[in-house]
């Protein structure tokens, strides 16, 4: 978390793919996020977890997290056939 926080020189050394989870209505913290994906290279996202009459910590919430998540990197992650190196 917070790679809004993390320091160009090491966004841009970044290699693995990133997802960032924003909560609706943070536009602040959704900004800063933005800026700081915009100098990743490889692959990233960001995602707004929609914005619900669900408390954010309900078992729909975490459901909603986790099969967005699992969904992306199953896309975004390399599989061990097209991997290089050890």
């Amino acid at each position: 978390g917070l790679i809004d926080l993390a320091g160009v020189l090491y966004l841009r050394t970044l290699v693995s793919p990133l997802l960032v989870l924003v909560g609706d209505g943070e536009q602040r913290v959704e900004a800063s996020n933005r800026r700081a994906l915009r100098e990743l290279g490889g692959r990233k996202a960001l995602k707004l977890l929609p914005a619900s009459g669900e408390a954010p910590d309900s078992a729909a919430a975490f459901e909603w997290v986790a099969r967005e998540t699992a969904g992306w990197f199953v896309r975004n992650l390399p599989t061990a056939a097209t991997r290089t190196g050890p």
